[in-house]
Formats: C-alpha cells, sequence, structure tokens
C-alpha cells in the first residue's frame, strides 16, 4: 500500500495542488478499486486467496 505522503507526491508532482482531503478520497477511491480488481481476478481464475500459500499446488 502506498502512504499517504507518497499519494501526496505523486498527485501533486505536475504542479497540480490538491488538499490533503482530495488526496485522502483519491487514495481510498483507487485502494477500493485495487482490491476489487484483485477480487475479480480471483474469482474469474478460480482461485482461493489462501491457495498460494500451500505447498505442493
Amino acid at each position: 500500500m502506498v502512504s499517504f505522503k507518497e499519494c501526496k507526491k505523486i498527485l501533486n508532482k505536475k504542479g497540480v495542488k490538491y488538499s490533503d482531503e482530495n488526496i485522502k478520497e483519491i487514495k481510498e477511491l483507487l485502494e477500493f478499486y485495487a482490491k476489487l480488481t484483485v477480487e475479480e481476478f480471483y474469482k474469474k481464475h478460480n482461485y482461493e486467496k489462501s491457495s498460494h500459500n500451500v505447498s505442493g499446488k
């Protein structure tokens, strides 16, 4: 996960200045989409989240 400080650095990189509240909202939204994407990937490929830790599979 990317820290708030790193998000702020990335988002404000090109001279656009986002408020801390905007950065927090963007960060939360991107984290939500990332989690959703991973969950959908697992569903699509019929993976169990814990199956990657089982040896011999």
